[in-house]
């Protein structure tokens, strides 16, 4: 297991995610946005993760970077940043997943009827900081780790 090449692997697949979604909103894809960011967002987290901890199956990675703060000893820097991305994290995890690919069933609700384009910026907004960040704390984690 390279955890380096782990790592760049998920930041690749956050940026690509990241990539669809802008084109989405450009084209009013409102759903696809959503959908797109929130697969950023949960791979960009796991960039992290996979530095400290096998990953798990997960669309709520939150508690993997909550468990990188509680057990490792971290730069100042780092750790601000993890606590920074956090709450994004966990605002854009499984429940989002659900939403933007099966709708509510529960009212009957479609997927293209609950997200709109104001959900779709924010989304995009989010998921654009997360990957800034993810990418600052890889770039440090990987001075850390690797620079011998």
């Amino acid at each position: 297991m390279n955890f380096k090449l782990d790592s760049q692997y998920r930041l690749n697949l956050a940026k690509g995610f990241l990539g669809e979604a802008q084109d989405n909103l450009k084209y009013q894809q409102y759903r696809s946005c959503v959908d797109n960011c929130q697969l950023s967002i949960e791979n960009s987290a796991k960039a992290i993760i996979v530095y400290y901890f096998p990953l798990g199956k997960t669309h709520s990675p939150s508690e993997g970077l909550r468990e990188i703060l509680k057990e490792q000893e971290l730069p100042n820097e780092v750790r601000l940043k993890i606590e920074e991305i956090i709450p994004i994290i966990g605002r854009h995890g499984f429940e989002e997943h659900i939403l933007s690919d099966y709708g509510d069933e529960k009212t009957y609700t479609l997927p293209w009827d609950i997200f709109d384009e104001e959900a779709a910026k924010n989304s995009l907004d989010e998921a654009q900081l997360v990957v800034e960040r993810t990418e600052e704390i890889v770039n440090i984690i990987d001075d850390l780790k690797f620079d011998f």
